[in-house]
């Protein structure tokens, strides 16, 4: 099932209830996710499609840009904040792996909403 976001949508791969998910998310041309943390998991992301800009710390204030391309991954620690954007004219789609001891949207803890 496709699940429909202002940023594009995703779709869930596989789950083992509580511990582990994997999506496949597609961000539109100029659309970004909030910016965002998780208490209870890391996700690691790898690029599909499109050259993905993360910004990504332990701390608000300091966040780290990086500019992946396809076959790219990253990994987004506990308690870090992330943001996925797509600055470019063409989809992207990245492949998110979420593993912890729980992989609920209820563990997102968001700075500003997904616009």
């Amino acid at each position: 099932m496709i699940t429909e976001k202002p940023w594009g949508h995703y779709k869930i791969l596989y789950e083992n209830y509580p511990s582990l998910k994997v999506k496949e998310l597609v961000v539109w041309p100029h659309q970004s996710l909030s910016l965002q943390r998780h208490r209870f998991r890391s996700e690691e992301w790898f690029v599909i499609m499109g050259d993905p800009t993360i910004r990504l710390g332990s701390h608000r204030e300091l966040l780290e840009t990086h500019i992946l391309k396809k076959h790219d991954k990253i990994t987004i620690p506990v308690g870090h904040w992330h943001q996925l954007s797509n600055f470019t004219n063409y989809v992207v789609k990245v492949l998110e792996i979420q593993h912890g001891e729980e992989c609920e949207e209820r563990d997102i803890e968001r700075i500003y909403s997904e616009t």
